[in-house]
């Protein structure tokens, strides 16, 4: 069956590859600091499971999920729990948020994952 097209070879803005096609890969460095929602979308919020003064690592699980359609939250850096608060939320509206201080010196290496046998 033949499908009738609504565009022809659809979108291809140009790609500028040229502008760094010979610039090295190179590693960012992490920021002084990570805020991180506890609402990762339109669900509920997660159940927070760290209090200021905590330790995280990375990949530490900071919040867990609350309900049917809930997400949990994980650290996404070494540090240390600063705050537990509400910031501004990229839906337009404010949501419970924990800010997490960076070590700047840690090797910010995420943990090796143990894998189940199946």
């Amino acid at each position: 069956m033949l499908h009738k097209l609504t565009f022809r070879h659809g979108v291809h803005p140009p790609e500028f590859k040229e502008l760094t096609e010979a610039v090295a890969v190179r590693r960012m460095p992490f920021p002084d600091e990570v805020v991180l929602p506890l609402s990762q979308h339109t669900g509920r919020p997660a159940k927070l499971l760290v209090r200021p003064g905590d330790r995280v690592e990375r990949g530490d699980k900071i919040a867990e999920a609350d309900g049917f359609i809930s997400a949990p939250v994980h650290a996404s850096a070494t540090g240390t729990v600063e705050e537990i608060g509400l910031w501004p939320h990229p839906l337009g509206n404010y949501s419970t948020a924990v800010r997490i201080k960076v070590e700047p010196y840690s090797a910010q290496a995420p943990r090796p994952r143990m894998v189940p046998e199946w």
